[in-house]
């Protein structure tokens, strides 16, 4: 029952990273790129959880890419109930945010750059506050996100903004969830925006506390090179 979904998903994953090699072979301006990601959440109590990632850039020139990994602290009033309801569980996690009206996370983030010939390396700490309003049709949510990092012991800030929507589809057997966002990131440390950047996707529950999410995104910088970035996603999500 649940083989459909999955090569679905990767159907919809090679058909995504087909025309990011193309574009990247085509176009010096814009850069094509591979996201794989490994999200994992364990809940401490009804208001706390942690969660940990890993994510990779695997830019589809065969250049150099990047990695970063992380940990957070997600604070959040416990919810009475789940108003989303999910025929087939996956990560509890996913359907626990859309119960929340607000939500706070403390993280930290170390992160490899390999686009130079010494590689970058950042230390980042991650203050984020979203907030949520949730109906039976759709969540809809704003991140609002500060970034204090030194990259190679250099200090900088930036702040982030999300507007992120999610709208259920539940189908005899099984439900899934369609999402887009976009954020936009403001250089503290400049006084300029930076970049900005859109998703669109969704969320495949795949087996008890298990869902995989798969994504087109897209992303124009300012003053870099390349100024756009066309990138494909694929993030394993675990929950306990």
């Amino acid at each position: 029952m649940l083989l459909w979904p999955l090569a679905a998903c990767l159907t919809l994953a090679v058909a995504l990273a087909g025309p990011l090699w193309a574009q990247a072979d085509t176009s010096s301006s814009t850069a094509g790129q591979l996201w794989p990601e490994l999200d994992v959440y364990y809940s401490l109590s009804k208001s706390a959880r942690l969660y940990g990632i890993a994510t990779y850039t695997i830019p589809t020139d065969n250049g150099p890419g990047s990695q970063q990994y992380g940990l957070n602290l997600d604070l959040f009033t416990p919810a009475t109930r789940l108003r989303i309801r999910q025929v087939v569980q996956g990560a509890d996690a996913l359907a626990q945010n859309r119960a929340q009206p607000l939500q706070l996370r403390l993280g930290y983030r170390y992160a490899v750059d390999f686009n130079t010939t010494t590689p970058g390396v950042e230390d980042r700490i991650i203050l984020e506050l979203t907030g949520r309003v949730s109906k039976p049709a759709f969540t809809l949510s704003e991140r609002n996100g500060v970034d204090i990092r030194w990259i190679n012991g250099a200090y900088s800030s930036r702040y982030r903004n999300r507007i992120y929507l999610e709208v259920p589809v539940n189908l005899k057997t099984y439900g899934f969830t369609p999402f887009a966002d976009v954020e936009l990131f403001y250089s503290l440390s400049k006084g300029t925006f930076s970049k900005v950047r859109y998703e669109a996707g969704a969320q495949l529950p795949l087996l008890p506390h298990f869902t995989t999410e798969v994504y087109a995104g897209y992303e124009t910088y300012w003053n870099t090179t390349p100024s756009h970035v066309a990138g494909a996603g694929i993030n394993l999500v675990l929950s306990w």
